[in-house]
């Protein structure tokens, strides 16, 4: 199974036991799903889950698990700073593995839908965009995070408890973007981010852009500069696993 294929696989049994009004009457299989796979797995976020994909850059030859754990305890991090002071009996978070699969597709589940929204369409696609770039500078995090903020509604806090916020979250989008995990893109942005661009039509599907084995990876879009894409051409050796749950909404037959 192909990546596109697997990810409309996995996101759609995803909606199965988190959305399932989101689940097409009669799709069976890969391929019937009617719509962008990334507006699926954004429209996953107002049912609570964000879905994250990552894999290791190429070639890299270390253990795979504590990058893995540590990249997922990020965000769990991140959302529970952010909700511990916006939505404080809705703070508790759990991750999960969507399949069995390697590269990991990652659940997030939160109670705060407001906050899984804003990580999915703010914060997700600006660590896209802006990984691994030791340029990114502390006023662009401020206003990275001066927007989820107000998407918050979080404006109105007084003046220290806000800054006090938003540099501590800022602080995590930049563990997010110093991580060994390079994350694929799927949730598109829903407003201009320094140069991350919602998209005002159907969004592009990132997984159409992995190369197949005797492909060219195609031309980068000059509205997504510099996203590499990172999966291997061929398959990895199998490797451990982190140690993170599987979803515990599985069905048997979907591990």
């Amino acid at each position: 199974m192909d990546m596109k294929e697997r990810l409309e696989r996995t996101l759609i049994a995803i909606a199965g036991r988190y959305a399932k009004p989101l689940v097409p009457a009669g799709w069976k299989q890969p391929g019937d799903y009617p719509r962008p796979l990334p507006e699926l797995a954004q429209t996953l976020a107002s049912y609570n889950v964000l879905v994250v994909v990552g894999d290791l850059p190429v070639p890299y030859t270390g253990e795979p698990a504590l990058h893995i754990k540590l990249w997922v305890d990020t965000y769990e991090r991140l959302y529970r700073t952010l909700a511990k002071a916006l939505f404080p009996s809705l703070a508790e978070c759990s991750s999960y593995y969507a399949d069995q699969e390697w590269p990991p597709i990652i659940i997030l589940h939160g109670a705060a839908t407001p906050l899984i929204e804003t990580l999915a369409g703010y914060v997700a696609p600006f660590v896209v965009m802006r990984q691994g770039n030791a340029r990114v500078s502390d006023v662009e995090l401020r206003g990275l995070m001066d927007l989820v903020l107000e998407e918050l509604e979080a404006t109105d806090l007084p003046r220290e408890q806000y800054v006090r916020l938003r540099e501590d979250a800022a602080g995590i989008v930049r563990d997010l973007l110093a991580s060994n995990i390079r994350q694929m893109p799927l949730t598109p942005a829903r407003r201009p981010v320094f140069g991350v661009m919602p998209t005002t039509e159907a969004p592009p599907e990132p997984p159409e852009t992995l190369p197949e084995e005797t492909a060219e990876a195609p031309p980068t879009q000059a509205s997504e500069p510099d996203v590499p894409i990172f999966f291997e051409r061929k398959p990895r050796q199998k490797k451990s696993r982190p140690p993170l749950p599987d979803d515990p909404g599985q069905k048997p037959d979907e591990q």
